[in-house]
C-alpha cells in the first residue's frame, strides 16, 4: 500500500503541477486559480511539465495513460472517468479516482 500511495503522489504533483499556468504561456490557469498568491518557480515548473506533455491541446485530447515502474508496477488510468489500475505481482488494485472508491 506505502508503494501504491507514492507512485500516485508522484503522479498528481506533476498532474497538479501541470494545472498551475503562468500568463505568459500558451497553458492559461484553470477556472478559479488564484495566480496572484502562487510561487512563481512552481508556475515555471508546471509550464515544463505540461511542454513535456504535449503542450495543453494534447494533454486535454488524451484518454488514457500507462506506465510502469522498474518494470515490476503496472499502472494505467482513464482520465475521462477516473479508472485507475495497479499491477504488481500478485497485487490488484481497481478504482476510481474520482470517488477514491
Amino acid at each position: 500500500m506505502r508503494y501504491l500511495k507514492s507512485s500516485l503522489i508522484c503522479f498528481f504533483l506533476a498532474t497538479i503541477l501541470s494545472g498551475l499556468m503562468g500568463q505568459e504561456t500558451s497553458n492559461p490557469p484553470a477556472p478559479g486559480f488564484n495566480l496572484a498568491d502562487s510561487d512563481p518557480e512552481a508556475i515555471r515548473i508546471a509550464d515544463q511539465v505540461m511542454e513535456a506533455l504535449g503542450g495543453r491541446k494534447n494533454w486535454d485530447k488524451t484518454r488514457y495513460l500507462k506506465w510502469n515502474f522498474f518494470g515490476k508496477r503496472r499502472h494505467t488510468w482513464d482520465r475521462y472517468t477516473g479508472n485507475y489500475r495497479l499491477e504488481a505481482g500478485n497485487l490488484l488494485v481497481l478504482m476510481n479516482l474520482n470517488r477514491m472508491s
